[in-house]
């Protein structure tokens, strides 16, 4: 059943869960898992810690879906990168083919 169809209330905020997760991962990485709180991360994120525990049942959940997010942001990076490197030894390859043909 899709969980939004469920879900009483007004929607979420994508922002939110996109801040949330931000300042989760970012405190993983600065503080370590057994100084983040979810008071901190919910203060960097600007929201409140009720707020956060509607979305995560607890801190190991939250810490999780914020590696999950900032490896997703990791992924699609990597994959832009691709893309600009495939479409410039596109473009070069396409330069010397018409220079070798005379074009």
């Amino acid at each position: 059943m899709d969980d939004q169809r469920t879900r009483a209330g007004r929607p979420r905020n994508p922002a939110l869960d996109r801040a949330i997760l931000s300042a989760a991962a970012r405190q993983l990485g600065e503080l370590g898992y057994a100084r983040m709180s979810l008071e901190s991360v919910a203060a960097a994120a600007g929201t409140t810690v009720p707020s956060l525990r509607r979305r995560y049942q607890n801190k190991a959940g939250l810490a999780a879906a914020g590696q999950v997010a900032e490896a997703h942001q990791a992924a699609a990076a990597n994959l832009a990168d691709s893309a600009a490197t495939y479409d410039a030894a596109e473009s070069d390859s396409t330069s010397a083919v018409h220079r070798v043909a005379g074009s």
